[in-house]
C-alpha cells in the first residue's frame, strides 16, 4: 500500500515544486506548453518517487543494490514518460490536421 501511496503522490508533489520555481512559465499557465519544463517535472516526479519506492521497499532489498533498484525505477519513469509524451504529441497533431 506504500508503494501505491508513493507512486501517487511524486508526480503532483514535483508539479507543485516546479510550479513554486518556475512560476508562470510552467506548463499549461500559457498558450503553449513548455516541454522542457514538462520533462522537467517528469524528471523531479521519478527521483521523488524513486527515493520513496527506496525508503518504502528498503527492507525487501540488500542495502548495496539501492542506487540500483532506485536507477530502475527511475529509468523506467523516464521511458514512459518519454513514450507517452511522444503518443499524445503523434494524436494531438493528427487532431489539428483533421480539424483543417
Amino acid at each position: 500500500m506504500g508503494s501505491i501511496t508513493v507512486g501517487a503522490l511524486s508526480a503532483p508533489l514535483a508539479f507543485g515544486a516546479m510550479s513554486l520555481v518556475a512560476g508562470s512559465r510552467f506548463p499549461g499557465t500559457g498558450d503553449r506548453m513548455n516541454w522542457k519544463l514538462l520533462i522537467l517535472a517528469g524528471v523531479v516526479a521519478s527521483v521523488i518517487n524513486s527515493v520513496g519506492q527506496r525508503l518504502v521497499l528498503g527492507a525487501r532489498f540488500p542495502s548495496g543494490d539501492a542506487f540500483r533498484v532506485m536507477a530502475v525505477y527511475a529509468l523506467g519513469d523516464l521511458v514512459g514518460l518519454v513514450v507517452t509524451m511522444v503518443v499524445l504529441m503523434m494524436i494531438f497533431r493528427w487532431i489539428r490536421t483533421a480539424e483543417r
